[in-house]
């Protein structure tokens, strides 16, 4: 038989995952409850938020303030 911790550091660089001598359900009941009442939780407060307003395009007024700056500011003639 392999020593495990050769086979372990083997599989786990090759992106293998769990060894066949470990158990794919870590977690206890406790904690899996624990984990669905957080999800639950987060959904209730998510569920309330509001809308972020991200302006993505630039109005006519800003276009227009930033033209006059260009042509009437030593800065902005140099940018």
């Amino acid at each position: 038989m392999p020593d495990r911790r050769s086979e372990c550091i083997r599989r786990m660089t090759r992106g293998e995952g769990f060894m066949p001598w470990q158990s794919k359900c870590r977690e206890s009941t406790a904690e899996r409850r624990f984990r669905q009442q957080m999800e639950r939780r987060k959904d209730e407060l998510l569920a309330g938020r509001l809308r972020v307003w991200h302006p993505t395009l630039i109005s006519e007024a800003q276009i227009s303030i930033a033209r006059t700056n260009i042509t009437t500011t030593t800065w902005g003639d140099k940018w």
